[in-house]
């Protein structure tokens, strides 16, 4: 009988783990840090406006590994109430839940409630929110990316700060070792990666390595002090020169399309049943538009002394469209986290691209919405 009782439990356990193995539920995850490191790869903290608030916004004490992460625009009580639902300890949510500071942790308000079940259930909460909005591949270009155009543009072109330059460093060494010293003491730097590495003879290598201004003066002592080192060179790399980083997007469309059109595919898009439009003036839906600005969430500040044929934002105030129509562009508004949530579901593919398609589980919310709803 006890033969028999220890068999059952070894078949329970079998099929325990034979379940868990199927539904990802087994994997060992990723910790944190990597993760926080590829997410700023993809889109650098540097990058947000001054005001913003983003990066790893609430970290758990307990050092644990991410195996399922959840996406979402905001971040509300239904949505964590979701995320606990599914055992999520990763909340990735576009807009910043901590944005202006909190002098308490109490149960009397919604954010600090989310604050305190977070730490009790060892969830850690990252905001890229404004980085998104000007990387090339975010948010703004998957809201241009209705329509077919032939030219894109920022709508504000992002400066380079001199600060926050990029170099490139190229060095020779009589050692391969020197690669492995560098990634050993920067691995953890976001602002340090190896581009490339090549054997120039038997004895010697020649690699590439990007950094920034500060990690550079790390660097540079290593490469100084390092006998194995045969030469090494230093040219600046500024990336506005390379990409078109910047607020909003500015589009000529390869074909004109009738207003009507624009609103049809917006819509499809961004899988919305209704939008709100005004038309400019003497303007009709089968207008002929050819140029297009898009700036996600609300946008009618950056857009006030935009010329163009037709605006497409989140929202914007009553004045600020009133302007437009009598500029001579007419405006389409989504609501505000419309115009953005649709991202997520690109991002899982980018995020599970970025983690090498690992076994950790990457959900977009389905509780997320935005508020306001038409009847």
């Amino acid at each position: 009988m006890n033969f028999l009782r220890t068999a059952n439990r070894l078949q329970i356990e079998t099929l325990r783990r034979c379940i868990m193995s199927t539904s990802g539920e087994n994997c060992t995850g990723i910790s944190l840090k990597t993760i926080t490191q590829k997410l700023l790869e993809f889109a650098p903290a540097s990058l947000a406006e001054s005001w913003d608030n983003v990066g790893l916004l609430l970290e758990p004490t307990r050092d644990y590994p991410i195996n399922r992460i959840l996406l979402t625009n905001d971040l509300t009580e239904d949505v964590l109430e979701e995320a606990l639902s599914i055992s999520a300890n990763l909340i990735i949510s576009y807009h910043p839940p901590l944005f202006v500071p909190i002098k308490k942790i109490t149960q009397n308000t919604w954010k600090e409630r989310i604050v305190s079940k977070c730490l009790a259930n060892n969830i850690a909460i990252y905001s890229p929110h404004t980085t998104w909005d000007v990387i090339e591949g975010g948010v703004n270009d998957w809201l241009a990316s209705a329509y077919d155009f032939e030219i894109k543009k920022p709508l504000i072109v992002q400066k380079c700060d001199i600060s926050k330059s990029e170099y490139i460093v190229t060095v020779e060494s009589s050692s391969d070792q020197l690669v492995n010293t560098l990634n050993a003491k920067l691995c953890s730097n976001v602002d340090f990666k190896i581009l490339s590495t090549e054997k120039v003879n038997k004895s010697n290598i020649k690699f590439t390595v990007r950094c920034s201004n500060d990690t550079l003066q790390t660097v540079l002592p290593i490469l100084n002090q390092t006998e194995d080192v045969l030469y090494f060179y230093v040219n600046p790399h500024h990336m506005a020169e390379e990409s078109e980083r910047g607020l909003g997007r500015m589009c000529t469309l390869k074909n004109e399309i009738t207003i009507q059109e624009a609103v049809e595919k917006l819509k499809c898009h961004i899988d919305v049943p209704h939008v709100q439009l005004a038309l400019a003036r003497k303007a009709t839906l089968e207008h002929k538009i050819k140029t297009i600005a898009f700036v996600a969430g609300s946008g009618g500040s950056v857009m006030k002394n935009i010329h163009c044929d037709l605006k497409i934002t989140g929202e914007a105030s009553h004045h600020e469209v009133l302007d437009s129509v009598h500029n001579g562009a007419s405006v389409i508004l989504t609501n505000h986290s419309n115009s953005e949530r649709g991202f997520l579901a690109k991002f899982k593919e980018i995020l599970g691209s970025l983690l090498n398609n690992s076994c950790v589980s990457i959900v977009v919310s389905k509780t997320d919405s935005d508020p306001l709803k038409v009847f």
